[in-house]
């Protein structure tokens, strides 16, 4: 967690400041920066921070990465001079041929009065006009206006700074000294009434009001009420340039000179300290300086870069600090509160005022590798080494102690005190030993501890004594244990609920819990709380689970790893209430921790020790990040096209219904750690929940429906320190036409006059199509009336005529009784016919009567040739049953001609009448020729269309096709015997 700065607090620290290496992040054309010579830099409303560069444009850097403007953005030169950001938001940048402003992504020409001038310097003064310094003098900008001041004094002077002090009067820097205009007013300031230099280079005010006004060669000056003070000679710069000045919070005096780096000058002492390229600044050329709304102060050099200083949360030691190797083994703090160390350049090393002093084969000691360090109660020194066991120092000599005097082992890993003031030591592969310390410096007593005595390895790597005087031991192959009352021995491992059976590290907090740490993360157990219980810890958010060193400081658990450093706040139930990381964006620069190279000394410094030299952590400077990001749209995408290069440019913009894929990205500026930048979102109109939080600053929605719509984001820091208010972007997508309600509704109401019409059109069609059918039918029914008429009335003339002969005949031979007798039936016969063609259906009676009549008038003119027969079941009641009249006739007739007239034997007809079903079948026998017969002797072109249009009629009336059927009768010798023709008539029942 990057927190803000305590500077005075720093520069009190008792340690030589020289000895430490301060944490710079310098920036530079890898990292994008189309420079490297940084003139001015601007930090905008937006968190942007501007870097006016000397031939490669102007930089814009979002504390991630950098984007640069030149001439293809409207920008007359790429060598820029000076950069403001007035009180409307206006970017104004100066350049080597004139003057320009920035409106949305592009700039523009302000006209001046001279073409292609050079401005050096912008600055605003308190009513918001622009001041411009250019070598030909200064300009004021008042609306578009641009005119010269004082042209008569000025103009020939090579402007330096315009600045405006407490006063509001406006102080310009020249080479000939500072011009001050007040109260309408120009009076000047020079070496004559006390000026160090009449060269003044740069200016600031201190927030007592007092001016600092930086010159060229020799150093710089305070300005006050009393007078002014040269104070180049406090700090070493009575013969340096200094380029730029600027003024902190905390009454700190930043100064950027031309070849000694950053002065950092505290008027409260007179203290100061350089900062160079020995501290980690990218140049000691130091051309700008800006200091940030975050507290991060960035150094523009000329040929480095840029360098951002975000001041020490820790401090590094390595060699340059005096130690014999940057690999820290181990820490301890002794009684004096000095703190020893061992490095991989062997032997020992103590902090001193002036850095470290070391202690190797030269001063009496050994240049083996030390692996264990400690301070006891008595002001001694335990050593620990690789391969000659224990050392003992107790402030004149080392003494030596390994196997031989009854060591468990010559390797040393780590030693601790008891309450008793018992030392116990671990060793890798010899176990424990219990050291009681006697009377004689060179005599100890010792008790080992091995697996002959109940240990189950004797590889152990690490202890630690809680309240109780249990003594804690890690092991690298079987877990952890404890030794109780100097003898009883438990063990719990992997079954009992351990991460990994490798541990290389325990740690106490003051809630009394036991921290584990191994290669697969941490565990723990709750010492004090009844019976000891390894409990697994939920979610925590370690970024390594490689666990090489533990410590508790209160309730923060420091977890070190190959990876840095993380800090855990945890309480009582084990839960991780806040967590952080640190590793080289916090200023860890060591980033990977080394096995149990930690300490906490005796003023709660902690300390430590990674691949990468000592590090201690500045408590003083871990201050909470109060200030959020920044949060602004980087680009609002419309169907893949940013919103600003369509036509939807006014606030709350309603799209087509067809422009619904929007795609969001912000961005959260901060400038102090921007990679831990999280953010959270919502589409109101479609999600009600905030999203969780992430480091996604893209979010993409597809198809939306229509409707109204209200995307919204917030960011954290990386305290998480949200913003108080979302940044928000209304928008609505029209509904379609289609989808509209009064289209709905015009839709419905086509739909229905449309089904309507078609209804009543199809009510009118089918009532047309059945009058057409009616009428047809009618038509249909009064053709086959009357085709039945005709048939009707056309009795064959044959019979008519042959009817009369006979008659006539009878009249001739004066048979005039009989020949009235069949005159009378003959008339009977024509009355009937012509009274039934009048009906559509005639009784069974009444057609058995007319039938009976063209019976007997056939016999009487074919000589009685043939008998006939009309039989009539008993059940049919004739008088009721209703058949179409004139039916039957053309068969009997046809069985006369063609059956029985070829017939040379007498002939006989039988008509026979039933009821089925409720259908009348007639049947109609002779004993003629037969229809083969019959066939042949028929004329060949005859055609019986009387039998032709009956049987269709029959067909149509019994809807079948099946009303005739006739029957060839064939003797016992095989001879035709006659024909049976069966006809079935309908019952009409119209009677």
């Amino acid at each position: 967690m990057l927190k803000l700065r305590v500077f005075f607090i720093i520069l009190s620290v008792s340690l030589g400041l020289h000895a430490q290496q301060y944490h710079f992040t310098n920036l530079s054309l890898p990292d994008g920066l189309p420079q490297s010579q940084v003139m001015d830099m601007c930090e905008d409303s937006r968190g942007y921070i501007w870097m006016a560069t000397n031939g490669g444009g102007l930089a814009r850097f979002d504390g991630l990465e950098f984007r640069t403007f030149s001439s293809a953005n409207g920008l007359p030169s790429p060598y820029i001079h000076c950069l403001l950001e007035d009180h409307t938001g206006k970017l104004w940048v100066g350049s080597a041929k004139g003057l320009s402003y920035k409106t949305g992504s592009a700039f523009h020409d302000l006209k001046l009065p001279e073409k292609n001038l050079s401005v050096d310097h912008i600055h605003e003064d308190q009513q918001g006009t622009i001041w411009l310094g250019t070598p030909n003098g200064v300009y004021r900008l008042r609306d578009t206006a641009v005119k010269a001041f004082y042209p008569e004094r000025i103009q020939e002077h090579t402007i330096n700074f315009i600045q405006t002090a407490v006063d509001n009067s406006v102080w310009i820097g020249t080479d000939k000294g500072i011009f001050i205009y007040r109260n309408d007013s120009l009076s000047t300031l020079s070496t004559s009434n006390g000026l160090t230099n009449r060269l003044s280079r740069c200016m600031a005010t201190d927030t007592a009001g007092r001016i600092w006004v930086g010159n060229y060669g020799r150093g710089f000056d305070l300005i006050t009420a009393r007078g002014i003070y040269n104070m180049g000679p406090l700090c070493e710069l009575e013969r340096s340039a200094v380029l730029d000045i600027s003024c902190d919070e905390d009454g700190l005096v930043w100064m950027a000179t031309q070849e000694k780096g950053i002065c950092r000058f505290n008027p409260a002492d007179s203290s100061y300290v350089f900062l160079g390229e020995a501290d980690g600044l990218a140049n000691n050329h130091v051309r700008s300086i800006l200091h940030d709304r975050w507290g991060n102060y960035w150094f523009g050099t000329s040929g480095g870069g840029v360098s951002k200083y975000s001041g020490q949360q820790f401090e590094r030691y390595g060699r340059e600090s005096g130690l014999p190797g940057s690999y820290i083994y181990a820490i301890t703090a002794d009684h004096h509160n000095h703190v020893w160390v061992s490095t991989s350049g062997g032997g020992i090393a103590r902090q001193s005022e002036k850095g470290f002093v070391a202690y190797q084969k030269d001063s009496g000691f050994t240049d083996e590798k030390v692996r264990a360090l400690f301070a006891d109660s008595d002001s001694l020194l335990w050593i620990g080494t690789d391969g000659q066991g224990l050392a003992v120092w107790d402030g004149d000599t080392f003494r030596f102690f390994d196997v031989n005097d009854g060591l468990a082992g010559n390797w040393v890993k780590c030693i601790r005190e008891d309450s008793r003031g018992q030392i116990w030591a671990a060793s890798a592969g010899g176990g424990i030993s219990r050291i009681t310390k006697t009377n004689k410096p060179d005599s100890l007593v010792i008790v080992k501890y091995t697996t002959r005595n109940g240990l189950e390895s004797n590889r152990v790597i690490y202890l630690h004594i809680d309240k109780e005087d249990r003594v804690w031991f890690a092991s690298q192959t079987s877990g952890i244990g404890y030794i109780a009352h100097d003898s009883i021995i438990r063990h719990f491992s992997v079954p009992e609920g351990l991460a990994s059976h490798d541990v290389r590290s325990l740690a106490e907090d003051s809630l009394g819990t036991l921290w584990i740490g191994s290669t697969a993360g941490l565990n723990a157990i709750r010492l004090y709380q009844g019976s000891l219980k390894v409990h697994k810890i939920a979610g925590e958010p370690l970024v390594s689970h490689n666990i090489y060193q533990l410590t508790g400081q209160g309730n923060n658990l420091w977890v070190g790893t190959e990876k840095g450093l993380d800090r855990l706040t945890v309480d009582s139930s084990l839960s991780i209430l806040e967590s952080a990381h640190f590793g080289p964006d916090e200023g860890f620069s060591g980033v990977e921790t080394n096995l149990n190279a930690v300490c906490i000394d005796r003023s709660e410094n902690l300390w430590f020790g990674t691949v990468n030299g000592l590090h201690r952590f500045l408590s003083q400077a871990d201050k909470t990040n109060t200030t959020p990001p920044i949060l602004n749209f980087s680009t609002i995408s419309l169907n893949y096209t940013p919103l600003e290069n369509t036509a939807y440019t006014d606030e709350n913009p309603a799209f087509e219904y067809d422009e619904n894929h929007l795609s969001f990205d912000f961005l959260g500026i901060t400038q102090t750690l921007p990679k831990k930048v999280r953010y959270r979102w919502r589409l109101q109109g479609l999600e009600k929940d905030w999203s969780p939080p992430s480091s996604r600053n893209s979010v993409t929605y597809s198809n939306l429906s229509p409707g109204n719509y209200r995307f919204e984001v917030l960011s954290a820091n990386e305290d998480g320190i949200w913003n108080e208010q979302a940044i928000t972007f209304a928008f609505s997508i029209q509904t379609p036409v289609w989808q509209t309600t009064w289209f709905i509704l015009l839709t419905i109401l086509a739909g229905l006059l449309v089904i309507t019409g078609l209804v009543l059109n199809r009510i009118r069609s089918l009532k047309r199509k059945a009058a057409q059918n009616q009428q047809r039918l009618r038509m249909e029914r009064d053709l086959i009336s009357l085709e039945q008429k005709a048939l009707r009335l056309q009795m064959n003339p044959h019979f008519i005529f042959h009817t009369l002969n006979s008659i006539q005949a009878l009249i001739a031979t004066k048979d005039e009784a009989t020949a009235r007798i069949y005159l009378s039936r003959f008339s009977k016969l024509m009355r009937q016919i012509l009274e039934n063609s009048r009906s559509n259906s005639v009784s069974l009676e009444t057609e058995v009567d007319t039938l009976e009549n063209y019976l007997s008038i056939e016999r009487f003119c074919r000589d009685e040739k043939f008998e006939y027969v009309i039989e009539l079941d008993e059940e049919l009641e004739t008088a009721f049953i209703s058949i179409p009249p004139m039916i039957l006739q053309p068969f009997v007739e046809n069985a006369i001609i063609h059956g029985i007239g070829p017939l040379e034997d007498q002939g006989y007809i039988k008509l026979h009448f039933t009821e089925e079903d409720h259908t009348l079948v007639c049947t109609i026998t002779d004993n003629g020729v037969g229809r083969q017969q019959a066939a042949e002797n028929r004329q060949k072109d005859h055609h019986s269309t009387a039998l032709k249009v009956t049987e269709e009629r029959l067909n149509l009336l019994n809807q079948s096709q099946n009303s005739i059927r006739i029957k060839d009768l064939i003797n016992e010798d095989g001879r035709a015997a006659g024909t049976q023709v069966t006809v079935k008539l309908p019952v009409l029942n119209d009677l």
